[in-house]
């Protein structure tokens, strides 16, 4: 519920219908304070945040580190094209700020393109009608995908970021040697 003080309301009619009926009301939020929830759903969920927060940090780490190793190897073999760039009179500033955008451009397209995926299956997921029963419950539950375009755009932005900052230190190590050494790399 995204709105839990959208509860009081029918806490002051329920209890007399539902005690009438042989069923008490168990409560969900509390009346000391409007949004503490009931203890099994807090730890299922804080279960829950810890298993997404492990892996989150694992595709996180894959992440960067697919990210740093393909803007690295795509600098180290360029490295004949940063010589020719030298020799044609590019300033070592030029040739890292090339690889920069180049980087950028590249996480911009990729991560687009991700977002876009991202949104056609939340789609197909929402609109597939698939439920489950969820512990101590008798009734099903439509599985729902929650989009949050703040951390859509947080996530897109970190990854041009880091692809950026992924292809200046490659780019920066390529452009400081020697025009000559740059040529015969092989």
């Amino acid at each position: 519920m995204r709105k839990p003080q959208a509860t009081d309301a029918p806490r002051g009619f329920l209890p007399p219908v539902l005690s009438s009926s042989g069923r008490p009301l168990k409560p969900w939020v509390s009346t000391a304070n409007g949004e503490e929830l009931s203890s099994f759903y807090r730890q299922v969920k804080n279960l829950f945040d810890m298993i997404f927060g492990f892996i989150f940090s694992i595709v996180f780490v894959v992440v960067v580190m697919s990210v740093v190793n393909t803007m690295g190897m795509t600098v180290i073999e360029r490295t004949r094209e940063i010589g020719t760039l030298r020799a044609l009179g590019l300033q070592r500033r030029g040739t890292v700020a090339l690889f920069a955008v180049e980087g950028s451009l590249v996480a911009v397209v990729g991560s687009v393109l991700g977002v876009l995926a991202t949104v056609a299956v939340t789609v197909a997921v929402n609109r597939a009608g698939i439920t489950y029963t969820p512990p101590n419950s008798s009734g099903a539950v439509s599985l729902m995908v929650d989009l949050h375009p703040a951390s859509v755009a947080t996530v897109l932005a970190f990854i041009v970021l880091m692809a950026t900052i992924a292809a200046l230190w490659p780019a920066f190590r390529a452009s400081r040697k020697e025009i000559v050494e740059a040529l015969a790399h092989v």
